[in-house]
C-alpha cells in the first residue's frame, strides 16, 4: 500500500511540473513584488491601473481541441497575474456562447475564472480582472435565428461568474454620484473612475466587463456590460507614439483610460510598451507545444516597478558592531545609458536623497538637495527636504515610472540611487508608503501566513513521528521473539537432565 501512495504522490508531483514548467517561476520576492505594486496603485482609479492581457482564443485555445489543457494554461494564466482577457465568443447551432474556434462554452471558461476569484478573494491576493468580449459571426449558427434568439448574456455571467463580483455601469453612475470616485489630476474632462482601493476592498469587486466594439453590445446588450466608448482599444502600433520622450507626450496619454495594445509583443519591446502607459494585450497564436515561449513575455511585462528577485530584504554582507543596518526601504535606481529605473530594497539608515511629487500632479518630480537617512527624510519636518509644494511620494503607476525616467534624464549624474516613500519597517514582507510608522492594511493575514510558515515544518515532524511510533507498535521486535525461543529451548534442555546426584 506504501507503494501506491508514493507513486500517486510521485505522479501528481510530475504532473504539476509538467504543467507549469513554462510559467514565470513566482518566488515568494515576485509575489511579495507583485503584491506591493497593486498597493501602490490603490489611490489610482481603476480606469488607469495597468494590467497585463491575452487574446485568450490564439493564447489558450489555437491549436488544441483539449478542453481541460486549454483551461488549464487559462488558470496559470490567472496564477502567475495576467488581469486582462480579449476573448472572441460566438453562437454554435443551438444559440450556445461558445470561445470561437473551440468547443468550450463561454460559461464554462466563466467557470474557470470564478474558481481563481474564489480562491483569492482576501486582502493578500485580491486583484481586478478585465474581460474583454467581441462577438464574431459564426458559419455554425443557423441562419433563421434573430436577436430574439440570442442567449441572455446577463443570466450567464451571473451563473457563471458571480454578478457580486461584477462591477457594472450602474454601479459607476452611484458612485459618481455620490463622489466615491478618485480625482483625475490634470484632466477635468475625463470621466472619473473609483480608485483601486474602494473597487476592490470598499465595495468588493473583482471584475470589469467591456465590449470592444459597437456591433457586439447591440447584438447582446447587457446592463452589466460597458460599451466600447469607455475603451481606448488599439489592434496596431502605427498610430500611437512610444516610447514618451517628453512630459507633453505623457500627459495625453494620461488623459486616456482603459488603455489598451493588442499586439505580437516582444520580450524586448512589451515593457516599453508598458511604460508608455498601455495595458498589452498579447496576440500570438499559441500550440501546446510553443506556449512555453510565452514565459519570457510574461516576466518582462507583469512588474513594471521592482528589479528582478526584488525585493531582497537579506543582509549577506558583514557589518562591524557600530554599522545600523535594516534593509527595509526602497530605492529607484536610474541608468541614463538605457534611460530605465527600477525598484531595490536598500538600508534605511544609508544617506541617500530622495524623490518628491508636485502635490496635486502626479507627474512633476524633484530630488531632494540634501542626503539623509530613510528615517531622516520622514522625520515629522521631513517634506522640509523637498522644495515648496512638493512631498516625499513615489511613482505610482508605469506611466509616472516613465515620467520619472524622463526627470532624471536631465540631471547628473547619469545613474541614481533616490529614496522612494515605500518601506517594510513596521511588517516584513509588506510594503507601505506613508513613512516608516505607517500600517500595514493586512497585518493579520501577513502574521498568520508567518505562523503557518514557522509552525508547518514542526507538525510534519510530529506527524511522521508519530506514524513511525504507530507503525513500530504493530510489529514484533525480532530480539524479543528470539529471547521467547531461547528460553523454551533452555527449560527443555533442563528438563531432559535427570535429578540427584549421578553414580
Amino acid at each position: 500500500m506504501n507503494r501506491v501512495v508514493y507513486g500517486l504522490l510521485l505522479t501528481l508531483v510530475l504532473s504539476a511540473v509538467r504543467g507549469q514548467n513554462f510559467w514565470p517561476v513566482l518566488s515568494s520576492n515576485s509575489l511579495i513584488a507583485l503584491r506591493s505594486q497593486r498597493d501602490v496603485l490603490s489611490n489610482i482609479s481603476i480606469d488607469k491601473v495597468p494590467v497585463v492581457g491575452v487574446q485568450l482564443n490564439d493564447v489558450a485555445f489555437r491549436g488544441t481541441s483539449n478542453e481541460t489543457e486549454s483551461l488549464g494554461v487559462l488558470a496559470s494564466l490567472l496564477n502567475v497575474g495576467v488581469q486582462a482577457y480579449m476573448m472572441d465568443i460566438e453562437f454554435d447551432k443551438s444559440y450556445n456562447l461558445t470561445i470561437s474556434g473551440s468547443n468550450t462554452s463561454f460559461g464554462t471558461t466563466l467557470s474557470t475564472i470564478k474558481r481563481f476569484i474564489s480562491s483569492t478573494n482576501n486582502y493578500l491576493n485580491a486583484d481586478i480582472l478585465v474581460l474583454l468580449l467581441r462577438l464574431k459571426q459564426s458559419q455554425n449558427a443557423s441562419t433563421e435565428g434573430t436577436p430574439a434568439s440570442y442567449p441572455n448574456i446577463t443570466a450567464i455571467l451571473d451563473l457563471y461568474l458571480g454578478s457580486s463580483a461584477i462591477y457594472t455601469p450602474s454601479q459607476l453612475m452611484y458612485d459618481r454620484s455620490s463622489g466615491n470616485v478618485a480625482p483625475s489630476y490634470g484632466n477635468l474632462n475625463s470621466p472619473d473612475w473609483p480608485s483601486l482601493n474602494y473597487f476592490l476592498y470598499s465595495i468588493q469587486k473583482r471584475v470589469t466587463v467591456f465590449y470592444v466594439d459597437t456591433a457586439s453590445s447591440d447584438a447582446l446588450q447587457s446592463p452589466v456590460i460597458f460599451n466600447s466608448s469607455s475603451l481606448n482599444y488599439k489592434t496596431s502600433n502605427t498610430s500611437i507614439t512610444c516610447p514618451l520622450t517628453n512630459n507633453a507626450q505623457v500627459l495625453d496619454m494620461s488623459n486616456l483610460g482603459w488603455r489598451f495594445l493588442q499586439k505580437d509583443f516582444s520580450s524586448d519591446d512589451i515593457g516599453e510598451y508598458t511604460r508608455c502607459g498601455y495595458s498589452p494585450i498579447i496576440d500570438k497564436n499559441y500550440s501546446p507545444d510553443s506556449i512555453k515561449t510565452i514565459s519570457n513575455v510574461l516576466e518582462n511585462s507583469l512588474l513594471w516597478s521592482w528589479a528582478p528577485n526584488e525585493p531582497d530584504t537579506s543582509d549577506n554582507a558583514r557589518s562591524n558592531s557600530t554599522s545600523l543596518v535594516a534593509r527595509r526601504c526602497a530605492v529607484v535606481n536610474y541608468t541614463k545609458s538605457n534611460s530605465s529605473s527600477y525598484w531595490t530594497v536598500a538600508n534605511c539608515y544609508d544617506r541617500k536623497r530622495a524623490l518628491c511629487k508636485r502635490d496635486g500632479n502626479d507627474f512633476e518630480w524633484a530630488v531632494t538637495q540634501d542626503s539623509a537617512s530613510y528615517f531622516s527624510h520622514h522625520d515629522q519636518d521631513g517634506n522640509g527636504f523637498c522644495p515648496e509644494n512638493f512631498s516625499l511620494s513615489l511613482p505610482q503607476t508605469a506611466l509616472q515610472e516613465k515620467s520619472l525616467d524622463n526627470y532624471l534624464s536631465q540631471l547628473s549624474p547619469d545613474t541614481w540611487e533616490i529614496w522612494i516613500d515605500l518601506n517594510s519597517v513596521s511588517v516584513p514582507d509588506c510594503w507601505v508608503p506613508d513613512g516608516p510608522y505607517a500600517s500595514c492594511p493586512y497585518q493579520k493575514e501577513v502574521s498568520a501566513r508567518n505562523f503557518v510558515s514557522m509552525i508547518t515544518p514542526v507538525s510534519v515532524f510530529a506527524f511522521v513521528t508519530i506514524v513511525m511510533l504507530i507503525m513500530l507498535s504493530w510489529r514484533r521486535v525480532p530480539i524479543q521473539d528470539n529471547r521467547k525461543r531461547w528460553k523454551r529451548v533452555i527449560n527443555s534442555r533442563l528438563g531432559s537432565k535427570a535429578e540427584g546426584v549421578p553414580a
